[in-house]
């Protein structure tokens, strides 16, 4: 199983890098153990099948999820859950960065209680949280244990550590107060769940009214809230995500244009060219060969 929909850039970076893994389902990745400016940083979007956690330990990391820009400072966590659409931007030279991939057998057992719900809802619209120097420090250490326990063992003793491992580190980040969603004003709660709308359904819906009526409201009142939470109109942000949907799927080489085409629901390979590049500009065969 892919965790994410990987062009062969990410195996560069796993070779770059720090690595421990188990099968193609959980993978540990960082760069404690090199230069500060040898860092590996994807630089095309990928779409998330698992799920990701991402600890900044030094210098700055430059995030694009969903639309929406992140930087991670010291002490940040971003979280990323299957369906988001990510690309790493930049960072900074001192960058010092940890990322454990896993697919969802690993958290399967956590899904059923309330208070794990409630914090997947949460980091589904907030990805970033910033922890306090000692909380931090407390799941780096986990991290450094996690990856002293990856080594040759039955395959069942693994998993069943694996998940011991990250249960100890979400009790850890349950723990700190987060705002409810009760507390959000009626715009923000629009505009998550446009977003979440959006990422579910841009691949066969991109007109404005379609998320209106599914939101109970009017397109111009949604491009009012949209505009106010995002600085983007609403058309816009569907473009995004329908655009980097494609560059995620061109850059995996798996896929020709028409099957790219036929997926994301346009009329012909010809018409999703020229929206590509109306978007881009650079048709799709131009994006794939670019450096």
């Amino acid at each position: 199983m892919d965790l994410i929909q990987h062009p062969e850039e990410i195996y560069e970076i796993i070779n770059q890098v720090s690595s421990s893994r188990f099968g193609d389902e959980f993978i540990m990745i960082d760069n404690f153990k090199r230069e500060p400016n040898n860092l590996g940083l994807l630089h095309c979007p990928v779409k998330m099948v698992g799920s990701t956690i991402t600890l900044c330990k030094a210098g700055q990391l430059q995030y694009n999820v969903d639309c929406e820009e992140f930087i991670l400072k010291p002490n940040d966590v971003l979280i990323l859950l299957p369906g988001k659409i990510v690309e790493i931007q930049g960072g900074t030279p001192d960058a010092a960065w940890a990322t454990i991939s896993f697919g969802n057998n690993y958290i399967e057992q956590m899904v059923g209680n309330a208070d794990f719900q409630q914090f997947l809802q949460y980091v589904y619209v907030h990805p970033k949280i910033t922890l306090g120097k000692e909380t931090f420090e407390e799941i780096l250490a986990l991290y450094y244990n996690l990856q002293s326990f990856l080594k040759p063992q039955s395959k069942t003793h693994i998993k069943m550590g694996i998940r011991g491992y990250l249960q100890v580190f979400f009790s850890l980040v349950i723990d700190i107060e987060l705002p409810k969603p009760e507390n959000l004003s009626r715009s923000k709660e629009i505009y998550y769940r446009f977003i979440a709308l959006v990422q579910k359904d841009c691949n066969n819906e991109r007109s404005v009214g379609y998320y209106a009526d599914r939101l109970c409201i009017t397109p111009k009142y949604l491009s009012e809230v949209v505009k106010k939470e995002s600085s983007f109109l609403p058309s816009q942000i569907i473009s995004h995500m329908v655009v980097l949907e494609a560059k995620a799927m061109i850059k995996t080489k798996r896929y020709t244009i028409a099957q790219i085409s036929d997926y994301l629901d346009f009329a012909n390979p010809s018409f999703f060219a020229k929206y590509f590049k109306a978007h881009t500009g650079l048709t799709p065969t131009q994006y794939l060969n670019q450096g």
